[in-house]
């Protein structure tokens, strides 16, 4: 779903209520080893850019881990070129011997 609002566009907005949820916080680091990478499920990543900027910044990262809600902080792709930016993600992912479920079916871009 594609939303336009006040110049931006929003793509995969999410509905209302989504923020008031309860999640806790995680380290990046700290998920990778406890989970060893496995598992992992993408609830929501947003990314957020402006025009002429040539990367997207990670405004946060929402993953669900043996059935808990997390916010991750600290990842290590918190800005990424536009260009090719999923296959960019994906690269960065597989160097952390990662594999995020649902990455790309839950990934939202604020493209300002």
């Amino acid at each position: 779903m594609i939303e336009t609002k006040y110049g931006a566009i929003n793509e995969n907005p999410v509905a209302d209520g989504y923020h008031q949820q309860e999640r806790e916080f995680i380290s990046w680091g700290e998920l990778v080893e406890r989970s060893g990478g496995k598992g992992l499920t993408v609830e929501r990543i947003r990314f957020v850019t402006d025009p002429g900027f040539p990367a997207l910044d990670l405004s946060y990262l929402h993953i669900i881990w043996k059935g808990k809600k997390y916010f991750v902080t600290g990842s290590p792709f918190s800005q990424i070129p536009k260009k090719g930016w999923k296959r960019h993600l994906i690269e960065e992912l597989k160097k952390e011997g990662v594999f995020l479920a649902k990455l790309f079916d839950r990934a939202s871009v604020l493209w300002g």
